[in-house]
Parts: structure tokens; C-alpha cells; sequence
């Protein structure tokens, strides 16, 4: 039970893990003491760019892509804005509850709400089991632990399980993540690379650290189409010195931007 109240509490931060320029990972256990680490170390910060490349099949837009994409923290690093990045902080940019697709499919910047992108591409917003859970005023969330040392998360609402999620890990860190609808079906899965510290040699001890190596999503659309969507980090790295608002998170000049619905 101590075990379960712990993973509970860890839950939130697990996703991302904790910054630091020198030594060893802070432990910390809640948001309280998250923030008050990152308020020590928010000097120590930077712009963090990674190299993506990502394999679509199955979907409109399939083919291979690469880009570099940056991610700039907030101001106020709290873990919650980096939760909503999730498992895919090397592919979305976050403003607010609004991301910016830095991939261009078929030359076009996609730009939305979250909550928006869900019904239109399931496929690139799976990952966001984290956001997702966050369920609505009065939900009741359980969590269990199985003999395979697996972890299921049930949202209750009027108690009624409405979704339940699957994280399945052979250490702390979720490495597979599998979400399932009402009805118990299974919607889609995120595979992750260990969550443990995997970077690339030149990569600065930091955010990059906590980035999966590999992440791959399956899932069925409505048409009951197959798909696969694989994002492999090629290169991460820290920007550091780099002066306030050198990214912004407006598409480039002459992309044509489909606004989410």
C-alpha cells in the first residue's frame, strides 16, 4: 500500500522527471516540493532542441520526417506544463492549452487546442494520457497494482469506470502506455524506450535527459484502419544563453496553418 500511495503521488511528475545542470536527480515526491526545486534552479533552464525523425503509416500523411524542434520552458517551470507534453515533449511546443505541430505534413502547420486535436488526430495526441486523465470536476481516480507489476488507472464518474489506462513498466517509469474507451476497448498504445536516463552523449544533464529515446504509437481510426506513427530522437541538446524570445511558436512565414476544430 505504501507503494501505491508513493507511485500515486508520483504519477504526475513521472512523465518528465526533474531538471538539473549538476549532480545527481533531485527526489521529490509531490507538486509542492517540485516547485519549490524548480524555483532553486530556474536559472539553470535552457532552450532544449532535439532532432526528430518520424515514420507515418497507415495515415493521409504517411511517409518519413525529420525536423528540429525546440521547446522553450515557461517561466514558471512547473511540472504540470510539462506534463502536458508528455512522452512527446521533443514533438509538440506548448502555449497555454495550445500546441504547435512542429512537423509540417504536406507543408502545412497544424495549430489547435489539445482537446481539439483529439477526434482529428488521435494518432499524434495518444500519448496524452496524462492531460487526458485530469477527467472532469468529481471524477474519482483508482489505482492498481497487478502481479506483472503493471499499473492500471480507472476514472470513475458517478461511479461508472469511464476510461481506464494501462501503464505497463519494468521500472518506475511507464514504458507502455495503452488507453481504452468505455466499453473497455482498446484505443490505442504508446510504446516509450526506458524512462531511465537514455540521452545522447553530447546531450547537457537536464530536460534531455528525461526525453524517451524512441516512442511509437499504434492504434485502429474510425475507419478501422491500422496505423503507426514512430518518433525517434536523433539528437538532443541545450541552448544555453540564448536571449528571451529567440523561438516563438508561430509557424514560419508562407506555412499554411489548418486551425484545429
Amino acid at each position: 500500500m505504501a507503494l501505491i500511495r508513493f507511485l500515486t503521488l508520483l504519477l504526475p511528475v513521472a512523465a518528465a522527471g526533474c531538471i538539473t545542470r549538476d549532480g545527481p536527480v533531485s527526489s521529490v515526491t509531490t507538486i509542492e516540493e517540485l516547485d519549490q526545486e524548480l524555483a532553486k534552479r530556474q536559472a539553470a533552464v535552457s532552450d532544449l532542441q532535439a532532432d526528430i525523425g518520424m515514420t507515418v503509416e497507415g495515415l493521409e500523411h504517411s511517409g518519413n520526417f525529420s525536423a528540429p524542434v525546440v521547446v522553450q520552458p515557461p517561466s514558471r517551470m512547473r511540472m504540470d506544463a510539462i506534463k502536458r507534453m508528455g512522452p512527446t515533449l521533443f514533438t509538440f511546443t506548448m502555449d497555454g492549452d495550445r500546441f504547435l505541430l512542429n512537423l509540417l505534413f504536406d507543408g502545412k502547420a497544424v495549430v489547435g487546442s489539445v482537446k481539439g486535436q483529439e477526434r482529428k488526430h488521435p494518432e499524434l495526441v495518444a500519448a496524452f494520457a496524462w492531460l487526458s486523465e485530469r477527467g472532469e470536476p468529481g471524477d474519482v481516480r483508482g489505482i492498481e497494482e497487478d502481479a506483472a507489476d503493471h499499473l492500471t488507472v480507472a476514472t470513475r464518474r458517478g461511479g461508472v469506470v469511464v476510461k481506464r489506462t494501462r501503464y505497463e513498466r519494468p521500472t518506475l517509469f511507464a514504458t507502455r502506455i495503452t488507453l481504452f474507451d468505455e466499453g473497455g476497448a482498446e484505443i490505442a498504445t504508446v510504446e516509450l524506450s526506458d524512462y531511465r536516463e537514455v540521452k545522447p552523449p553530447e546531450a547537457w544533464p537536464g530536460p534531455s535527459a528525461w526525453i524517451p529515446w524512441k516512442m511509437t504509437v499504434r492504434g485502429r481510426t474510425e475507419e478501422g484502419n491500422e496505423y503507426r506513427v514512430e518518433s525517434k530522437m536523433v539528437r538532443a541538446y541545450i541552448n544555453e544563453g540564448l536571449e528571451p524570445g529567440i523561438f516563438d511558436l508561430t509557424p514560419p512565414a508562407g506555412v499554411p496553418v489548418e486551425e484545429a476544430k
